[in-house]
């Protein structure tokens, strides 16, 4: 086995800890008290898929979020981070369970938005008050497991699987509806990561495989710089501290 029920992340603040987790019936939300106790729960319903649930929810103003792609219903989520009601819920196209966690987008006019990767959606967006779906740029034709990032004014993710054919789209985040057509600024498909989410530094991007294989990226560019391998076999993401890269394998 490769990984544990302890796939997702759980996201905190100054109240409560708040995790996700699943069995075939029931994908539940919790949240908890900071000595371990139960506050809300909220479940959202059966969850169907090959490998269980990976996504991790995120804090977001009085908001937690949460994607909800699998291979049975799906939606988006957000939920009051004090009460655990349901503020919106977004309807998602049903295709491949998505293990991406979403980031927060703002850009220089308009609302914050949080942007989703997923094979039936690509990467997208929605704004991040009211779960209105602003773009979408469905260029993905397998599952997504890493979370997107912005780095070189593009939104990045990737998709693949276990028997390869991964690579890494560079998205302009403009535009509304399906900006499949003017949006892609490039593509990468050489040694690109399936699962572990890249890392940014400056304009610097950083791609940390399964096996253990890294390589520099110009973000504004696509350029490769170098690559490097270090070994070991990796299902986390990688962070970076200061100057220095840190992965566990």
């Amino acid at each position: 086995t490769l990984n544990s029920f302890a796939s997702s992340t759980p996201a905190v603040d100054a109240d409560h800890v708040y995790v996700a987790l699943s069995d075939p019936d029931h994908y539940l939300l919790l949240a908890l008290s900071h000595d371990g106790k139960e506050v809300w729960r909220y479940d959202l319903g059966p969850y169907t898929s090959q490998h269980g649930d990976g996504t991790s929810p995120i804090v977001f103003e009085n908001l937690v979020i949460l994607g909800n792609e699998q291979d049975g219903t799906s939606f988006l989520l957000a939920v009051d981070r004090k009460t655990g009601k349901r503020v919106w819920q977004t309807p998602r196209r049903e295709k491949v369970v998505s293990y991406s966690t979403p980031c927060v987008y703002e850009p220089k006019s308009g609302p914050p938005q949080l942007i989703f990767n997923s094979q039936s959606h690509g990467v997208s967006a929605v704004d991040a008050r009211t779960g209105a779906p602003l773009w979408e740029a469905p260029l993905f034709d397998k599952r997504t497991c890493s979370s997107p990032i912005l780095a070189g004014g593009y939104l990045l993710g990737t998709c693949g699987s276990g028997g390869g054919g991964n690579y890494l789209i560079a998205i302009r985040p403009e535009g509304t509806g399906d900006i499949s057509a003017k949006s892609l600024a490039y593509k990468l498909d050489k040694l690109i990561p399936y699962v572990p989410t890249p890392v940014v530094y400056g304009d610097l991007l950083f791609l940390w495989s399964e096996k253990g294989i890294v390589s520099c990226v110009d973000a504004p560019s696509g350029t490769v710089l170098w690559t490097e391998r270090v070994g070991g076999e990796y299902w986390g993401s990688p962070i970076r501290v200061g100057d220095r890269l840190y992965a566990m394998s």
